[in-house]
């Protein structure tokens, strides 16, 4: 783990954070449920009253019981746990940092990446490959709905081959769905900061790497582009899954290692109107291309489940809603502006990579 940005949010020194991380006296289940009653409980008021627009007492329970990882949710304990002995203020301090340099970016860079691509670009030869291998893995179908594709569908219609055209399915357009956000690939050559001419929005890959436990750098440069990195799926799943409104939990089946229980956040939100459905990927014997990588699904699953939780991903979905229906301000005065600025330098990034 990198902490240098959570230090600087405690106030302490690396020494510090793992001379408590490391110790055998404080088991992680114990500092978890100590952390819930005695940090989170104790400051709920506190939390509440600091920020009006999400709930800062859930963000943290979220980040403690939903963290992907052992370590990850050791990491969250431990910072808690550092912040509550510095006073109510780092307790604070500490949520709104998580709040506004992980979920925050994290939402925005995923969201933009919702829009049509610019008609007038070649795609890259990778993400052709991409697309490609994961049309493979799934069969031409959505993994998540079983809709088969419909430009193979037309395709195979042209060459005279309408007879491997799957009988009783349903067709829809289909995308090739980056589990980590492609625009975080510029950690690769970048620093940990995604910078756009003077302004600036972050996500800090620290706290991401601390608190999920996965390893980014085999996604840098081409990597990005990893099957194991992505699932093929209807547009209107895609929309829903990068903006964290359904995702796949490993819980109901930890013994098989491509299998998922599918969870929407909302009600009858795919397209079959179904909330929950079993998900199964095929092997990388049984393919020829590597399934999605677990720690990547689950970090993702994490990250939705924290959002719904305190009621971010509601929020700045609201303010996008309010900014297309009214303007980009509204006249009484109540826009989020920093939120639509971030969301509109995170648009002006991808759209110039």
């Amino acid at each position: 783990m990198f902490l240098e940005s959570t230090c600087a949010t405690l106030g302490c020194r690396s020494e510090e954070f793992w001379s408590i991380y490391d110790s055998d006296k404080l088991a992680a289940d114990v500092l978890s449920n100590e952390i819930l009653t005695n940090v989170i409980a104790a400051n709920h008021e506190r939390l509440r009253v600091a920020e009006h627009r999400y709930r800062l007492d859930d963000l943290l329970t979220g980040m403690v019981i939903h963290a992907p990882h052992p370590l990850g949710q050791r990491y969250a304990a431990v910072s808690l746990h550092i912040a509550h002995e510095k006073g109510e203020d780092t307790v604070i301090n500490l949520a709104t940092a998580w709040m506004e340099q992980l979920f925050l970016p994290i939402m925005a860079i995923s969201r933009i990446l919702n829009t049509k691509p610019n008609s007038s670009r070649s795609p890259e030869p990778e993400a052709w490959n991409f697309r490609k291998e994961l049309s493979k893995r799934e069969e031409h179908r959505c993994a998540f709905t079983g809709a088969f594709d419909v430009y193979r569908r037309q395709a195979l219609y042209e060459h005279g081959r309408e007879a491997e055209v799957p009988d009783g399915c349903f067709y829809a357009t289909r995308a090739a769905t980056h589990i980590i956000p492609r625009s975080l690939n510029d950690f690769s050559g970048k620093g940990t900061d995604l910078e756009i001419g003077v302004a600036a929005y972050t996500c800090d890959l620290d706290i991401l790497q601390s608190w999920t436990q996965i390893d980014l750098q085999p996604l840098a440069g081409s990597g990005i582009n990893s099957a194991s990195n992505g699932i093929f799926m209807s547009t209107m799943a895609h929309e829903t899954f990068r903006t964290f409104q359904l995702y796949l939990d490993k819980d109901t089946y930890p013994t098989n290692p491509n299998k998922y229980r599918l969870r929407t956040i909302r009600p009858a939100i795919l397209a079959t109107g179904k909330e929950e459905v079993d998900i199964e990927f095929r092997s990388l014997a049984q393919s020829g291309v590597d399934p999605p990588n677990p720690a990547l699904l689950s970090a993702h699953a994490a990250i939705a489940k924290v959002l719904n939780l305190c009621g971010a991903g509601r929020y700045v979905e609201k303010v996008e809603r309010d900014a297309e229906d009214c303007g980009i301000l509204r006249e009484d005065g109540e826009t989020d502006v920093a939120i639509l600025l971030m969301n509109r330098l995170a648009w002006r990034h991808v759209s110039q990579v």
